[in-house]
């Protein structure tokens, strides 16, 4: 690149760019590959700085492909790319698939085919740019996801687990032992099945994700069928992903199968504790029924929680470092009283806590939540987001808090509604909406503060 950039930018030769990057012309012809020198590409260079640069990419592996992919958002390199449709057909790779380690897609059409035209192995990241209905990607993940080994930060997914999808049925990755039920009768090749029947074939593809390190999913659900195997394969089979870090998990259910969503979810927390080496240390829990959950159900969280911070003989090895609640569905039925008592089992290694929306209109909840927080020794910052009650007691609430953690000497650790409390909310978030209106939160908030140190400057000002 610094050679092509030379000869571009000072419109030299070839053989005098080399001189300018300190080599030597006949040192030039080994990284132009065995059938071309620097002599013979040295009028392409003149009228296009890129095809030095394609030329020692002629003999280059996929990984310097897929990192120089990985650099194009600068300036200068993008723009040498694009003059180069040589370039640009070598990155393409179209005998291989696409070289880039990370991938963000920003319609539904690209993220199908990001998944099915990747190079699999090479996949480190894959972030959508929105929300996207999983009808426009659902299959193709299920095939693809177990080829995707390496993989390590992967979201924000929405999985639709009610609806149907049609597949390719002359494709081969889908058919056979992947699909658990007969699909649609007909003569067509491509055809539709419930968005179910590809559970499985998802929880296989989780089971092989042993690098995954940050997931963020949304599992919609309005029906027992599908909510009965969500819970008992598909979120387990997460827990099979003993890399995982962080965990941002939203479900989105109807009140009936709530529950069993957050079933599956204590058997992915349970499988994640009973691995032995999980580094789980982030976790995200929204639009959750809480208060229809079994009590047997909320033990098995808080068991989990405990075995993840418990290295066998009493001693903390890890646990849970961060932790948000949001958005329960159930926030005027005690939603917030339940949370809190399954996720005790966490208590003796949070750091840091955030809890939006979460309490009812007069408040309810609020005082488990203080008595949760008094139970964190560790606890260095808890933001509370949200419309409080007009007559809450900020003090009552963070006073005990203050006085029962770690940081009681650092001041402030409960904050309510502040803008760096919006912006972790954001960062919380599964879907790029919740996200967008936490920021949109955060700028107001900071607004709002600015505007109160501005009255307050100007009384002391008036008052001297």
């Amino acid at each position: 690149v610094d050679l092509a950039h030379a000869a571009r930018l000072g419109r030299c030769s070839a053989r005098q760019a080399g001189a300018h990057a300190g080599v030597e012309g006949g040192k030039l012809a080994p990284l132009l590959g065995p059938r071309r020198t620097a002599m013979e590409v040295d009028e392409e260079v003149r009228s296009d700085g890129a095809a030095l640069v394609y030329a020692v990419l002629c003999s280059s592996d996929p990984g310097l492909l897929g990192a120089l992919v990985g650099a194009l958002v600068a300036p200068e390199i993008h723009r040498l790319a694009c003059g180069c449709r040589d370039l640009r057909s070598l990155l393409a790779a179209p005998g291989v698939g696409f070289l880039c380690p990370r991938l963000r897609p920003r319609t539904p059409f690209a993220f199908g085919a990001a998944l099915t035209g990747c190079v699999a192995t090479q996949l480190r990241s894959f972030r959508p740019a929105e929300d996207f209905d999983s009808l426009a990607f659902l299959p193709e993940l299920a095939a693809r996801l177990r080829n995707l080994t390496r993989l390590e930060e992967f979201g924000p997914i929405l999985i639709d687990i009610s609806s149907d999808v049609v597949i390719d049925t002359g494709a081969g990755a889908l058919s056979g032992s992947a699909l658990p039920g007969p699909i649609t009768q007909g003569t067509s090749r491509f055809q539709g099945v419930p968005a179910r029947t590809l559970l499985p074939a998802l929880a296989e593809g989780f089971a092989h994700c042993r690098l995954l390190a940050e997931l963020d999913l949304t599992v919609h659900c309005s029906d027992a069928p599908s909510a009965q195997l969500a819970a008992e394969v598909l979120l387990p089979a997460i827990g099979s992903c003993r890399s995982l870090r962080s965990l941002s998990l939203d479900l989105d259910a109807t009140l009936p199968m709530g529950p069993l969503l957050v079933t599956g979810v204590a058997r992915l927390l349970g499988r994640l504790a009973t691995s032995g080496d999980s580094r789980l240390r982030r976790l995200s829990l929204g639009y959750f029924w809480w208060s229809e959950v079994s009590e047997e159900t909320l033990s098995s969280i808080r068991d989990a929680l405990a075995a993840l911070a418990n290295d066998g003989t009493g001693g903390l090895r890890g646990g849970l470092r961060e932790l948000a609640v949001m958005y329960p569905q159930d926030q005027e039925l005690g939603g917030l009283d339940a949370a809190c008592a399954a996720l005790q089992g966490a208590c003796p290694t949070l750091e840091e806590v955030v809890v939006v929306d979460a309490w009812g209109e007069d408040g309810s909840g609020l005082s488990a939540l203080r008595d949760f927080l008094c139970g964190c020794p560790r606890l260095r910052q808890a933001d509370i987001v949200g419309e409080l009650p007009a007559d809450f007691d900020f003090g009552a609430f963070s006073g005990p808090v203050r006085a029962a953690t770690a940081a009681a000497e650092d001041g402030n650790v409960v904050r309510f509604n502040s803008a760096e409390g919006w912006r972790r909310a954001a960062a919380h978030a599964v879907s790029v909406r919740d996200r967008r209106r936490h920021e949109k939160r955060a700028v107001e908030a900071e607004a709002e503060d600015q505007h109160r140190r501005d009255e307050e400057a100007r009384g002391s000002w008036i008052a001297d």
